[in-house]
């Protein structure tokens, strides 16, 4: 979800991403926590990706950085 949130903005239409998002947090919510409690794979960076995707809003903060997606 983070990567379709920062990807959208350099898109020549945003919304061809950002359309999704409602998609994907459905998604997301309807599929068990991952066991595993790590960043990458885990709940941590599961919980940080879905809390901070708005479909109509800009990234509040970049804790995605690591990522390189910035």
């Amino acid at each position: 979800m983070r990567v379709v949130q920062r990807v959208a903005p350099d898109s020549e239409t945003p919304t061809a991403f950002t359309a999704h998002l409602p998609q994907l947090s459905e998604r997301f919510l309807a599929v068990d926590p991952p066991k595993d409690t790590s960043f990458l794979d885990g709940s941590a960076g599961s919980a940080l990706a879905f809390y901070s995707a708005k479909a109509d809003e800009l990234p509040a903060c970049d804790w995605d950085a690591c990522l390189l997606l910035v």
